[in-house]
C-alpha cells in the first residue's frame, strides 16, 4: 500500500507486470551489497573439506542468487578451479561434454581417495576398533538434540603432572570449537562422534556404520578420544523394502532401506519398522502373547505372503497397541501377524493419520454448512427425462444399513420424504472400521405378501425340455432323484420314467411318461421344495459346466434355494474346461451376490483345480479379471466328485429342442458350423475337396443360412489345400469322347509316376475312371510292371467287381501299346482308344482325376511321404463319396442306388413327426393284405396330416 501511494504522489504508473513488480521488490528489500557480497563469494569459492556435492550444491545457489547465466565452458572451468588440487588433476584427465559428466567424474574420483585412505587408516590403527569397544562404557547420550555428557576419566602417567593434562585438555577444546559435524551442522565434534542416533545398514545380518557403507570422508582422529555408547531406545537403523515381496537368493539386496528403530510398550523396549511402502499397521503375534495385549476379530480378514518363508499368512486378529518414542506417545490399531522383521510395523495408515488429524474434528456434523457465497448446483437440461433405474435386490445387512442411515438422514433433516416416481440406485461402500458409506439413497417396496418364491428362481426346472431319448431321462431323472426326500411319494410318481431307463427296454415316451415329467416338474418348482433363506444359517453353491452350458444350485442345509443353468454361445463355447468351470462359478456368484455377501459360504465344484484358486502364480486376462470378482467374496471352495454333484451336472446339461427345414437340422450361429465344416471338408473319410463338393456333403444333412458363404471361407483358409492344391487353370477345353450307356461300360486309364518307393517297392498308381458314373479305383504298382502284371492288376480289381468293359481310353504309353496288350483285349472284344500324340486333351477325363488325387494325396498324407499307400482306400471312398459336377449325384449312388454311410450320417438327429406335420403312409402286404392284390398298386399313399402322436411308431392321422 505504501508502494503505491509513493507511485501515486510522485505521478508514477501503476505496476502492470511482474518484471517491473520483482524490479520494485528488489530495491525495496535487498539490501545494495547483497550482489557485490555473493559475487565475491562465488569468486573466492573453494571445495576444501566439503564433498564434491555439497562444492557443486552451493556453486549452483550462488549463481541463481546471481542470475548468473555462464556458457558450459566458462561454467566447466569455474567448477575445476574450486575444487581440489589431487581431484581437480585426475578429473581433467578425463573425457567430458557437459558440467552433469564432470560432476559424476569428480565424485568418483573423490570416493576412490576417500577408500584408499580408508584403508591406510585400518592399517595404521589396527586397535582402533577394540579402543572404540572399551572405551565405549565412558559415554552417556541424552535424547536426540541435546548436549552430550561426558564424563571423562583421565588417567596421567608417571612423571607427568595434573598441570600438563589440564593444558592438553584445554588445547584439545581449542581444537574441538573449530569442528564442524556435516550430519547435525554442530559444532565441537566429527560427524561420526554426533550425539544424535547413529545411522546404520543392515546388511546380509551385519550391522555397518554409515561412514563406511557411503564412503564419506575420512577425517583424522585422536586415539585418546573418548566415545560414548548410545541409549538402546534411540539406536535407528535402515534396511530395504522387503515386506511386500518374495525375497529371491539373488535379490538379498532389497533388504534394506526401512526406517527402525527402539520403543517402548507398556515400559517392554520393542523394535519398530517404519515402512511408507506398507498398506497397514502390523504388530507380531509374539509379542502380543508375551505383553498379553487385548485382540478383537478383523473386520475384513485377508491374507499375506511376505513376512516369512512359511506361505501363506492369515490376517483374522487385530489390536490396539500404545507405544512411546521418547517423549512421542500414540496409539495405533494393528493387524496381529506372526513376523521377525520386528515387533511392530508402522506403514502409510498410520503416517497419514497423523498427518491429517488436525483436519478432521471428533464430533459428526449435526447441521448443515452456511451459506457462502459460491453454492455447488447441478443445472437440469430442461425437458430432459429424469432416468429411472429398477430396484435391485440387497443382503439384509445392506437393507438394515440403509434404514438406519435412512433414518438418521430423516431425523437431522438432511433429506425429506420424496413422491418422486423415480428413484436412484443405493451404492454402500464399505469403509475401513467396518461400517458403511451411503452414496445414494433408492426407496424398496415390501410385498405385504412378504416374501415368496421367485418364479427366476425354479426357470431352469420349468422350462426343461422333453426328453426325446434314454440319455436325456437319466440327466432329469437324476436331478429330480436327488431331491427325492423333499417329495411325498416319488417313487410312485416317477415309476414311467423309471422303466424307460432299464436295460433292453426301448424308448417309447407315452402318456405316462408325460404325465410324470410334468408332476415332477411342479412339484420340484414348489414351495415345499424350494426353501426360503435363512441368513443365519451357511449358504452352499454347487456349480458345474458341460460342453453346451452351465448349472448352479445355491442351498441351505442340503435343501435348494433357486436354480440357475445358462447355454454356452459364442466365445464361451471354445472355452478349455477349467474356463468352462470358473465362468460357473463366476456367474453364480453374479446372480445370487445378495444373499452370499454378509458372510462367509461354501462353494462345491467337481472340478479339483478351482480347489487351488488363491494361490495361482500367472494368470490371464480373462482368470484375473473373474478372481478379482470373485476375491470380494468371504468363501470357502471344496471338491465335490462327479457323481456326487448330480444338481449342477444336470442344470449344466439342458438343451433347447431340435428345428428342421426340409428335413434338414438348422443350425444356430455358433461354433458348430465351422466345426461341420471342417469335418466335412478334411475329416477323417473327407479328402480336402473344393468348395462346391463341400457344400453338396453338408446340404444332405444340415442347413443354415449362407451355408456356401461360410463353406467358402473355411475351404480358403485351409493350410493343406493351399499347400497341396494348384492355383494354375487349364488352356481350353479337353476334346469330348462318345457319351457311354452305362457304369463300367466305358473306361479310362492312366498312370501317376514318380512317387517315393514305400516299403512294398510301389512307387506308381494304376488309375481306372469309369465314363459314365465318374467312379475311379486307384491301384498301387510299380514302375517296371509290364502288360501283363497290369493286366492281372486289372481283372483283380477291377473285373471282378464291374465286369469287363466295352472301350477303353488310354495315352500311348508302351505298356497299352505292347503285342499282349492288343491281343487280349482284342480276344475279348474291348475297343481300344488311344488319344493323340502330345494331346492329352483327348483323355482329360482321367487327367482331372489324377490331379485332383494327387492334390487330395498331398493334403491328408502325413510327414512320412512312403505312407502314401495307406491313404489311398480313404482317398478313393471320400473321391466317390462326393457329388459330382457333371452328373449332379455321387458316383456310389449312379452305380449302387445308394450312399455309404459317413461320420456326419452318424449324429444322432431326432426323426419324430408331430401334430400339424404332414406325412405319407407306405403300404406293406402284411399289415394291407386285402388291398395288396395288385402288384401295379402304388405302394404309399398321402399326404396326411397328423392328428396326434401316439408313441414313435404309432400316430392319428
Amino acid at each position: 500500500d505504501k508502494l503505491m501511494s509513493s507511485r501515486r504522489r510522485n505521478l508514477e504508473a501503476p505496476i502492470d507486470s511482474w518484471v517491473e513488480f520483482k524490479e520494485s521488490m528488489r530495491k525495496r528489500f535487498v539490501p545494495q551489497y547483497f550482489h557485490p557480497d555473493m559475487a565475491q563469494k562465488l569468486q573466492a569459492l573453494k571445495q576444501g573439506r566439503k564433498s564434491v556435492e555439497d562444492y557443486y550444491k552451493e556453486m549452483d545457489t550462488l549463481m541463481d542468487r546471481l542470475e548468473l547465466d555462464e556458457d558450459m565452458e566458462a561454467l566447466m572451468a569455474r567448477f575445476l578451479n574450486g575444487l581440489n588440487t589431487e581431484i581437480a588433476d585426475k578429473t581433467d584427465l578425463q573425457p567430458y561434454s557437459n558440467i552433469e559428466e564432470l560432476l559424476h567424474i569428480a565424485i568418483k574420483i573423490e570416493r576412490q581417495i576417500q577408500r584408499r585412505s580408508q584403508r591406510y587408516s585400518s592399517k595404521t590403527f589396527p586397535n582402533s576398533t577394540s579402543t572404540w569397544k572399551r572405551d565405549s562404557k565412558n559415554i552417556d547420550y541424552t535424547h536426540r538434540n541435546q548436549e552430550i555428557n561426558v564424563k571423562p576419566q583421565a588417567k596421567f602417567e608417571k612423571g607427568e603432572s595434573s598441570r600438563t593434562g589440564k593444558e592438553k585438555v584445554e588445547k584439545s577444546n581449542v581444537r574441538n570449537r573449530d569442528l564442524k559435524c556435516w550430519r547435525c551442522q554442530g559444532v565441537g565434534h566429527y560427524s561420526r562422534d554426533c550425539p544424535n542416533a547413529r545411522i546404520m545398514t543392515i546388511k546380509e545380518g551385519e550391522i555397518v556404520t554409515d561412514d563406511e557403507a557411503h564412503d564419506d570422508i575420512n577425517e583424522e582422529t585422536d586415539e585418546s578420544e573418548e566415545f560414548s555408547e548410545e541409549d538402546p531406545t534411540h539406536i535407528s537403523l535402515v534396511t530395504r523394502r522387503a515386506l511386500n515381496t518374495h525375497i529371491k537368493e539373488d535379490g538379498l539386496d532389497q533388504r534394506e532401506n526401512l526406517f527402525q528403530t527402539r520403543c517402548l510398550v507398556q515400559s517392554v523396549p520393542c523394535s519398530v519398522v517404519i515402512d511408507s511402502g506398507s498398506c497397514t499397521n502390523v504388530v507380531s503375534s509374539i509379542l502380543v502373547k508375551r505383553l498379553n495385549l487385548k485382540t478383537q476379530p478383523h473386520p475384513r480378514p485377508y491374507k499375506l505372503q511376505w513376512l516369512n518363508d512359511c506361505g501363506e499368512v492369515r490376517v483374522t486378529q487385530q489390536t490396539l497397541v500404545s507405544f512411546t518414542i521418547g517423549k512421542y506417545v500414540d496409539d495405533v490399531l494393528c493387524d496381529v501377524v506372526s513376523m521377525h522383521v520386528g515387533d511392530l510395523l508402522l506403514g502409510r495408515p498410520w503416517q497419514f493419520d497423523r498427518r491429517f488429524e488436525d483436519l478432521f474434528s471428533e464430533e459428526k456434523p449435526s447441521s448443515l454448512p452456511p451459506l457462502r457465497g459460491i453454492e455447488h448446483k447441478i443445472d437440469f437440461i430442461p425437458g430432459a427425462p429424469i432416468p429411472n433405474r429398477p430396484a435391485y435386490r440387497t443382503n439384509p445387512k445392506e437393507a438394515e444399513e440403509i434404514q438406519r442411515q435412512v433414518s438418521e438422514l430423516l431425523a437431522k433433516g438432511y433429506v425429506r420424504e420424496s413422491l418422486s416416481p423415480c428413484s436412484v440406485p443405493v451404492i454402500l461402500v464399505p469403509k475401513k472400521d467396518g461400517s458403511w458409506r451411503m452414496f445414494n439413497f433408492l426407496g424398496f417396496v415390501v410385498s405385504s405378501n412378504g416374501v415368496e418364491v421367485d418364479e427366476e428362481k425354479v426357470k431352469a426346472i420349468k422350462d426343461w425340455p422333453t426328453p426325446k431319448n434314454v440319455s436325456e431321462v437319466r440327466s432329469f431323472h437324476g436331478l429330480a432323484s436327488f431331491y427325492r426326500r423333499f417329495i411325498k411319494n416319488f417313487s410312485t410318481i416317477a415309476s414311467p420314467l423309471n422303466e424307460l431307463v432299464k436295460k433292453n427296454v426301448s424308448f417309447i415316451w407315452e402318456k405316462d411318461q408325460e404325465l410324470a415329467f410334468n408332476t415332477l416338474k411342479e412339484k420340484l418348482s414348489s414351495a415345499p421344495l424350494l426353501a426360503l433363506p435363512n441368513f443365519e444359517s451357511t449358504f452352499e453353491i454347487e456349480c458345474d459346466a458341460s460342453g453346451v452350458g452351465i448349472g448352479a444350485v445355491l442351498m441351505q442345509n442340503q435343501r435348494p434355494l433357486m436354480f440357475f443353468s445358462e447355454k454356452l454361445t459364442g466365445a464361451s463355447l471354445r472355452y478349455p474346461t477349467y474356463d468352462k468351470e470358473l465362468y460357473a462359478l463366476v456367474r453364480a456368484l453374479q446372480t445370487w451376490q445378495h444373499y452370499l455377501w454378509p458372510k462367509e459360504f461354501i462353494i462345491h465344484t467337481d472340478h479339483e483345480s478351482l480347489k487351488h484358486l488363491r494361490v495361482q502364480n500367472k494368470l490371464n486376462r480373462r482368470h484375473a479379471k473373474w478372481l478379482e470378482f470373485i476375491e470380494t467374496f468371504p468363501y470357502v471352495i471344496k471338491y465335490k466328485q462327479g457323481k456326487e454333484n448330480i444338481v449342477a451336472d444336470a442344470l449344466s446339461r439342458r438343451f433347447d429342442g431340435f428345428l428342421f427345414r426340409k428335413g434338414k437340422l438348422c443350425i444356430p450361429s455358433c461354433s458348430i458350423r465351422e466345426l461341420l465344416v471342417r469335418e466335412a471338408h478334411g475329416g477323417g473319410l473327407m479328402a480336402h475337396h473344393g468348395v462346391s463338393k463341400t457344400y453338396d456333403m453338408l446340404f444332405e444333412h444340415f442347413f443354415w443360412p449362407k451355408m456356401r458363404h461360410d463353406v467358402h471361407k473355411v475351404c480358403a483358409r485351409c493350410i493343406a489345400c493351399k499347400q497341396a492344391k494348384s492355383r494354375l487353370q487349364p488352356h481350353g477345353l479337353y476334346s469330348p469322347l462318345p457319351v457311354p450307356n452305362g457304369p463300367w461300360i466305358d473306361i479310362s486309364m492312366d498312370f501317376v509316376l514318380g512317387l517315393p518307393r514305400n516299403r512294398k517297392g510301389y512307387d506308381s498308381i494304376f488309375v481306372v475312371v469309369d465314363r459314365f458314373s465318374k467312379m475311379a479305383h486307384f491301384i498301387p504298382c510299380h514302375k517296371t510292371d509290364d502288360a501283363k502284371h497290369i493286366a492281372d492288376l486289372f481283372f483283380r480289381e477291377v473285373v471282378r467287381l464291374h465286369g469287363n468293359p466295352k472301350s477303353i481310353v488310354s495315352d500311348r504309353d508302351v505298356k497299352f501299346l505292347s503285342h499282349f496288350w492288343r491281343v487280349l483285349w482284342g480276344k475279348l472284344g474291348t475297343k481300344l482308344i488311344y488319344s493323340t500324340t502330345c494331346h492329352p486333351q483327348t483323355d482329360g477325363q482321367t487327367e482331372v482325376v489324377n490331379r485332383t488325387m494327387t492334390a487330395m494325396l498331398r493334403a491328408i498324407i502325413d510327414k512320412n511321404l512312403k505312407t502314401w499307400e495307406v491313404c489311398l482306400p480313404f482317398i478313393e471312398f471320400a473321391y466317390n463319396r462326393v457329388v459330382h459336377s457333371t452328373t449332379k449325384c455321387t458316383p456310389f449312388e449312379i452305380v449302387y442306388g445308394f450312399n455309404p454311410l459317413t461320420p456326419l450320417d452318424l449324429l444322432p438327429i431326432p426323426s419324430k413327426e408331430f401334430p400339424g406335420d404332414w406325412v405319407w403312409v407306405h403300404f406293406r402286404k402284411e399289415r394291407f393284405p386285402t388291398q395288396r392284390k395288385s402288384k401295379l398298386l402304388p405302394r404309399g399313399d398321402g399326404p396326411f396330416q397328423v392328428l396326434e402322436r401316439i408313441n414313435d411308431n404309432a400316430y392319428k392321422i
